[in-house]
């Protein structure tokens, strides 16, 4: 395995590590509202000066880049200069997916120290929105499977990371625990693309990237 290599850092809650096609990497600094860019070159650059609170983040089919933004409750798709559409309102996001056909999976969790069920939102193409899970205590990370058939969601508060079976009209079946984070403080999005990587990467190479609390990291591996 590699070292990581420290790319950047002076932020002070990273969130929401996303790549595009060209294998550009956008993250957020949450506290500041601000959304970056990490050029090809290595060099970081201002993409969004205010994200309005910026958290999860992924790239749909169409290119664009499907932001959370908890400051407003709300999920913006950002074309490649950075003009935001809304997707969504109403959704008190953390984490965000966005499957092959456009369908869109948002994990909601509880505010604060509430006991409040989490939700999952599904918003379709059309916009039609609707909760699709409510059994977990903090519904955080959130990933497809490869073939776009399992939906893998960390619980922050259990520990553990559920996976779906995806209903031809995007619902979800019954969960199941598939991976336990015992005794772990790290962020679930690193178990998620953990679990990802165990159901379709053996024995191949991939770039993983991830965030740590005030900075980025990239790392190339060999999973075997």
């Amino acid at each position: 395995m590699k070292t990581g290599k420290l790319v950047s850092e002076g932020y002070k809650f990273t969130e929401g590590p996303a790549v595009n096609a060209k294998g550009e990497v956008f993250f957020n600094d949450f506290n500041d509202s601000k959304t970056y860019k990490i050029g090809l070159d290595g060099k970081v650059s201002p993409f969004i000066a205010n994200s309005k609170k910026g958290n999860g983040q992924a790239f749909g089919p169409d290119g664009r880049l499907y932001a959370v933004a908890s400051g407003d409750q709300m999920v913006f798709a950002y074309d490649a200069a950075g003009k935001a559409t809304v997707i969504a309102d109403g959704i008190d996001g953390n984490d965000i997916v966005v499957a092959h056909n456009g369908n869109i999976y948002v994990t909601n969790p509880p505010g604060g120290n509430s006991n409040d069920p989490s939700k999952i939102f599904l918003i379709k193409p059309n916009g039609e929105k609707s909760v699709v899970d409510t059994g977990l205590k903090y519904s955080n990370g959130i990933a497809l499977s490869p073939d776009q058939t399992l939906l893998y969601v960390a619980d922050f508060r259990s520990h553990w990371v559920y996976s779906y079976v995806i209903q031809p009209d995007g619902s979800l079946g019954r969960e199941t625990a598939v991976l336990l984070v015992a005794g772990s403080r790290q962020t679930p999005i690193r178990a998620m693309r953990t679990v990802c990587a165990w159901t379709a990467m053996a024995g191949s190479t991939l770039q993983r990237i991830w965030e740590s609390r005030c900075a980025i990291r990239r790392e190339g591996c060999s999973v075997s």
